[in-house]
């Protein structure tokens, strides 16, 4: 085997194993990831202050 042969599997040996790693630690823990997610999301974007809308805010009283 050449030393470009050993090479090029060396390199294909890496970039699969550092897929395999990105994919392992990409996926969401837990069933509701995407709902805490959003969740923490609209925390913050919500205004210092206020935890909830009052009904006076929402119809403009």
């Amino acid at each position: 085997m050449s030393a470009i042969g050993f090479l090029l599997i060396a390199v294909g040996l890496s970039v699969v194993g550092s897929l395999v790693m990105w994919l392992w630690t990409a996926r969401p823990k837990k069933f509701d990831h995407s709902i805490d997610e959003f969740d923490k999301n609209l925390r913050a974007l919500r205004p210092e202050g206020s935890d909830e809308q009052s009904d006076a805010d929402y119809f403009g009283l």
